[in-house]
């Protein structure tokens, strides 16, 4: 079964998001030119709403402000996570965090040390070297333990002439990223 479309982008970008897009991710932290403002999430009244955390400390993220840590360089650390997740665990949210597919097994590993059971954690996975197609087809599996949500299959660097879908803008002109999810994960439109 085909995911459902999520476009992601920067505050200064979510203007290049077509209204129509079925669910959408942006930052409820950074600075200015990165955090979503409350303008840029009404502009998407029928959209589903994946709000991400990308500070270091993800705070926003432990206390139920974001529904998904974003673990790269410059953002969110794995250890960080960890602690995020035992307040949400204590709260009763639901874990999920974004990163590369390859770091995927390292914070399932730490989970696990940390005795945070995997069984109500998922993992929005980057893995720009699959066509939406084989994105599609990740959906629902398990990586290190961890049932992959979402796949990140597109960017402006390494898809830069592939067509925001409902736009002109390619892209590297528009400056998103594409991903395809399962269509019962967070903010179902």
């Amino acid at each position: 079964m085909p995911g459902t479309l999520m476009i992601d982008a920067i505050h200064d970008n979510v203007g290049n998001i077509p209204v129509s897009t079925p669910r959408v991710a942006g930052y409820v932290t950074g600075t200015a030119d990165i955090q979503w403002t409350a303008r840029d999430w009404d502009r998407f009244p029928k959209s589903g709403r994946a709000p991400i955390d990308q500070s270091p400390g993800l705070a926003a993220y432990a206390s139920n402000d974001a529904m998904i840590a974003d673990i790269e360089p410059l953002a969110g650390t794995v250890s960080a996570y960890v602690q995020a997740c035992k307040e949400r665990v204590r709260a009763g949210h639901p874990l999920c965090f974004y990163c590369s597919q390859s770091i995927v097994a390292q914070v399932s590993a730490a989970l696990v040390h940390a005795e945070i059971p995997l069984g109500n954690c998922w993992v929005w996975i980057a893995n720009w070297n699959l066509s939406q197609a084989e994105a599609d087809a990740v959906l629902g599996t398990t990586v290190a333990g961890v049932r992959v949500v979402a796949v990140q299959w597109a960017s402006p660097t390494s898809n830069p002439r592939t067509l925001v879908p409902g736009s002109s803008l390619t892209l590297a002109e528009a400056n998103v990223d594409l991903s395809v999810t399962r269509p019962t994960w967070f903010g179902a439109a």
